[in-house]
């Protein structure tokens, strides 16, 4: 089954060991992300892992990528050639230090010199414009496992479509592309129909996982709303795919993605400049 938890028996140590992290991520409103997985998590800018940490014992196994380390992280424990990843072991007392805010700044200033996937970039705008909100929310980015196998999703989101469905939420499968990716034209229309049958036909498995999610994300306060202490995740399950520029060809793609999968949503954004005189502030007459 998917996991994207940490499990009861390291959880009260994760919260008390990486509570200043936590507070960390809240205070950069939306540039860094952390997402739960089975007994590690990952730490994401741009939607790049900065880092992976594994929970289930100390010292902690915290493995970056040696493109995005630096010598202030401190000495590697161990490196996978193959990978091309660094384990650093890091205990406890020491975790302040290791992703101290120069830390973290030196590592993202190493991702900033790679050239980086856009449609990542992109998920995690959409991520961060929708901080704060009660009626959506994403709760899982590239979504692999489980019931989905070797897939990936791009987000999964929770909406509640009415506010008197309490804390009713339903699952939104979201794949995000620029107006430019041939795979608009139809391919995506068969990731989105192939994943919303895996999770209607697994639901139990979703459901219970991402409620899960839910409540350990709430504990860490990285998921600041909704306000809700738990969620109940209902049917239907929804798949719909966000557009970003290139309006021209995204056009002709969208209108043939439509004729073939009517039943999949999409939302288009266009970057567009207002005239100047729309740029000018207004003058409000006074009444005397």
């Amino acid at each position: 089954m998917i996991v994207r938890s940490i499990n009861d028996k390291h959880f009260d140590r994760f919260l008390k060991d990486f509570k200043f992290l936590f507070s960390r991520i809240r205070d950069e409103k939306g540039e860094l992300d952390l997402r739960l997985r089975n007994d590690y998590f990952n730490l994401y800018y741009k939607g790049n892992s900065l880092a992976k940490v594994r929970v289930e014992k100390v010292p902690y196994k915290i493995m970056i990528n040696s493109k995005f380390t630096h010598e202030g992280l401190g000495k590697i424990s161990d490196s996978n050639t193959d990978s091309q990843y660094y384990t650093y072991s890091v205990s406890p007392d020491y975790l302040h230090s290791f992703f101290s805010k120069v830390n973290i700044q030196k590592s993202l200033a190493a991702i900033k010199k790679e050239h980086y996937n856009e449609e990542l970039s992109l998920e995690q705008m959409l991520i961060a414009d929708n901080l704060n909100r009660n009626d959506f929310f994403v709760i899982d980015r590239q979504v692999q496992g489980g019931a989905l196998g070797g897939s990936r999703i791009d987000l999964l989101a929770l909406r509640r479509q009415l506010p008197e469905q309490g804390n009713d939420y339903q699952f939104l499968i979201i794949e995000i592309k620029l107006g430019n990716n041939p795979e608009l034209y139809e391919k995506v229309g068969v990731q989105l129909k192939k994943y919303k049958d895996i999770f209607i036909d697994h639901f139990d498995e979703f459901k219970e996982c991402y409620e899960r999610t839910y409540y350990q994300m709430k504990q860490t306060g990285v998921l600041s709303a909704p306000s809700f202490e738990t969620v109940n995740i209902v049917l239907p399950v929804d798949a719909c795919v966000v557009v970003f520029g290139y309006p021209g060809k995204a056009r002709d793609a969208l209108d043939s993605l439509s004729e073939k999968y009517s039943s999949i949503p999409y939302k288009q954004f266009r970057l567009e400049m207002l005239s100047l005189d729309e740029l000018k502030p207004k003058l409000i007459p006074i009444k005397t």
